[in-house]
């Protein structure tokens, strides 16, 4: 496990080095949530909820809208 986040609803996202997993409230088992190509199972190495989007660091930023489950790939460059 390299990250960690629990969710208003007491789910918890956790980011490993082969993906990204959602264990829901009460749940015992972990959910695989494929990341966007070009590598679904990439390693999550950190993971932050920002209101209803929770970035998802990878070999690049994901965001995943935590309302309606899509994954988007942010492109935004930096400095």
């Amino acid at each position: 496990v390299l990250a960690m986040e629990t969710m208003a609803d007491d789910s918890v996202y956790i980011g490993t080095q082969r993906g990204l997993f959602r264990l829901p409230l009460g749940g015992t088992r972990l959910e695989p949530l494929p990341l966007p190509a070009p590598t679904p199972k990439a390693a999550v190495w950190s993971l932050m909820r920002q209101g209803d989007v929770l970035w998802i660091a990878t070999d690049g930023l994901v965001a995943l809208d935590l309302n309606s489950g899509t994954m988007r790939v942010d492109r935004t460059r930096l400095g």
